[in-house]
């Protein structure tokens, strides 16, 4: 799967929600969820293709955040950034049908997915497993410390190996193949 932006939320409000506004606003976010600023948005009436029309253009903040003041329609909003596809969040309605005519408003959120950065979680989870690795490499080095405490008195004049070195150099035993002297 490629890079590219999908709606993560598309939420309306009503009059009493959002103080008589008739606004589409969000925030776009990294597929880590930290917040993107500089990035293109398009808002187009619903029912025309976003080529064939001018349409509005917003970019977000510092926040991640957008907004679009928007007049009685239908409207879609998607993402338009250079080369990343987008997924459309359409039939956002501010119609006179509408039980709050005028005064709609719609949250609509965008992530950008990407299979090369790991998803909130997986990172987390990343990390649990090279801590209980790295326990298990460090009950190893105990072991063979106790394995070895004769061998060492004939090791002594010898460096470790480059790998041995540096595993004990990470968790602090770089006195192991010295304390023999």
């Amino acid at each position: 799967m490629a890079r590219r932006f999908v709606v993560l939320q598309k939420r309306r409000l009503g009059a009493a929600e959002n103080g008589g506004r008739h606004i589409i606003f969000g925030t776009v976010s990294d597929a880590r969820g930290f917040p993107m600023a500089g990035v293109r948005l398009l808002m187009t009436w619903e029912f025309m293709d976003a080529k064939d029309l001018p349409g509005l253009y917003a970019y977000t903040g510092g926040a991640g955040a957008y907004e679009f003041t928007t007049t009685m329609g239908v409207f879609a909003v998607q993402v338009v950034q250079n080369g990343i596809s987008s997924e459309r969040a359409d039939q956002l309605r501010n119609t006179p049908s509408e039980p709050e005519p005028g005064h709609t408003s719609y949250q609509v959120d965008f992530r950008l997915e990407d299979d090369d950065v790991p998803l909130p979680g997986e990172l987390e989870a990343a990390v649990r497993q090279l801590e209980r690795d790295l326990a298990e490499v460090k009950q190893i080095l105990v072991r063979l410390e106790f394995r070895t405490s004769n061998f060492e008195l004939r090791m002594r004049d010898l460096p470790p190996p480059p790998g041995i070195a540096r595993l004990l150099w990470l968790f602090g035993r770089q006195d192991f193949y010295r304390r023999a002297r």
